[in-house]
């Protein structure tokens, strides 16, 4: 009995050594990358219906960047990752294609 006590007391410490080592070595969560931080350069070639840009642009822009995602989601059918990246390029005043193909150097409108 007094050995199953002491690998109860002793084994929140064991737990919490271990997962700190895995994240510090970069072999659990954000450290390995596994989490990837938005990037707009990755989808400047994607392309994003202008009506659906407008609207994240102006939700992103107002705080409500889970509903930026969800709209850009839904107008594209694109996964998380890629969704998330081009909410960035919004709110950075990045301007997507609108049609696959089409150049990317078009002005901002105000």
């Amino acid at each position: 009995m007094e050995t199953l006590e002491l690998i109860n007391s002793v084994m929140p410490y064991v737990v919490g050594a271990v997962i700190a080592w895995l994240v510090a070595t970069g072999r659990m969560g954000y450290a390995k990358g596994t989490i990837q931080r938005p990037d707009p350069r990755r989808v400047a070639d994607v392309p994003v219906p202008a009506e659906a840009q407008e609207r994240a642009r102006e939700l992103a822009k107002a705080g409500k960047r889970v509903a930026a995602v969800k709209e850009i989601r839904q107008a594209t059918g694109l996964p998380l990752q890629p969704a998330l990246d081009v909410v960035a390029a919004l709110r950075q005043g990045i301007v997507l294609p609108v049609e696959p193909g089409e150049a990317r150097d078009r002005p901002l409108d105000p």
